[in-house]
């Protein structure tokens, strides 16, 4: 886990002179010579920028390529258009602290339209969350290959800034009271894979009674962000596994304690940023153990000094 803290990471934010088809993931950009270029990807992503190479690297990607040079001027045009993209847009945390924060960069372009990939428009948190951020700003959803002048791109991870622009943009707030809730990950969410709760064993459920807990389960995507986080309205206490439902901890406010249970095959330490940034007190349970349907297990007295820790 501590590794986490030795990545670094830079803001990128600019104009790409010049005019390019832009493909459907908005990932990549063609000039009219055929030189490919990615877009809002970074150096210190190895596995987005390599999965993408790897793409336009496929006889299939090359035969497109060679259409679109052959049809370039049938296309449709759009002029100094703000470019939102992201390998992982169906991700509640990907989406919400680290691609839509990027929209900052671009204040100033109250006239540009932006263009958003097709998979980053289907879950209600992601046009809660457009709607919210873009101040009125026409938004498009790319569904086929266009051509792009001048487009404005941008790169960077979760950050304090982006955290409080998120915050001051969105108008979305819980306010601390006096509840314990357990956030139960429910199906499978924004995710790919299944498990990544907690494994809700006898001794696990005595502690919830134990301590009073309520259950909150935000679902799988459906609800607006406003509706997440009112769930947690009146918390003093959040206990959840390591995941993207911690993501709500962005609009929460101090005095609030967190604790996150996290296993080994997820080691980060993204929401205790989080909780740091804005004032939670956060304490983290590691467990190296998983049950038969991947949700981690925790041990139910390493739990309860945790809990007692944080309400103190």
């Amino acid at each position: 886990m501590l590794s986490y803290f030795d990545e670094v990471t830079f803001d990128r934010a600019g104009c790409l002179l010049g005019e390019y088809v832009l493909l459907p993931n908005a990932m990549i950009l063609i000039r009219r010579d055929g030189c490919l270029l990615k877009s809002n990807v970074a150096w210190e992503e190895p596995r987005a920028a390599t999965a993408i190479d790897d793409y336009c690297a496929t006889p299939e990607f090359s035969v497109s390529k060679a259409k679109l040079l052959e049809n370039w001027e049938s296309m449709p045009r759009i002029d100094n258009p703000i470019v939102l993209s992201d390998p992982f847009l169906d991700n509640y945390y990907h989406f919400s602290l680290e691609c839509v924060p990027r929209l900052r960069h671009f204040a100033s372009y109250a006239a540009s339209p932006c263009l958003v990939p097709g998979d980053g428009v289907l879950r209600r948190f992601q046009t809660d969350l457009l709607g919210r951020l873009l101040g009125g700003r026409m938004w498009l959803p790319v569904t086929g290959a266009l051509r792009v002048r001048n487009p404005l791109l941008s790169h960077d991870t979760m950050s304090q800034e982006g955290v409080e622009w998120l915050r001051a943009s969105a108008g979305i707030r819980a306010f601390p009271g006096h509840r314990n809730i357990y956030v139960r990950r429910s199906g499978r969410g924004t995710r790919t894979a299944a498990g990544g709760g907690i494994s809700e064993s006898a001794a696990f459920l005595a502690l919830l009674g134990e301590f009073g807990f309520e259950i909150v389960e935000f679902g799988d995507g459906g609800r607006t962000v406003e509706a997440q986080v009112a769930l947690l309205n009146g918390a003093r206490l959040v206990l959840a596994a390591h995941g993207a439902a911690l993501t709500n901890l962005a609009y929460l406010n101090p005095p609030l304690s967190v604790v996150e249970i996290v296993g080994l095959r997820t080691p980060r330490a993204v929401f205790m940023h989080v909780s740091s940034m804005l004032g939670l007190r956060h304490e983290a349970l590691l467990s190296p153990d998983y049950d038969a349907q991947g949700n981690i297990i925790v041990d139910a007295e390493a739990l309860r000094a945790a809990i007692t820790a944080a309400l103190v």
